[in-house]
């Protein structure tokens, strides 16, 4: 499993096409831009926070250290 810095990464590494563009277009928007496309998409940003939010504990969770 893959270890991903924040849900933006993940977006940009399994994400489809579109879900790719959006990341890129976040990361180049200015604050209230990002706000925009928040507002505009939320279910995919909504998405992909779940998903980091559940690898993130996975790997916790299954670390040995």
């Amino acid at each position: 499993m893959s270890r991903y810095d924040s849900p933006l990464h993940m977006m940009e590494v399994e994400g489809g096409s579109f879900v790719r563009a959006l990341a890129e277009c976040f990361h180049r928007a200015d604050p209230r831009n990002r706000q925009r496309l928040l507002d505009a998409f939320p279910d995919y940003f909504k998405e992909y926070e779940d998903r980091f939010h559940r690898v993130s504990a996975a790997l916790k969770g299954g670390a040995s250290d």
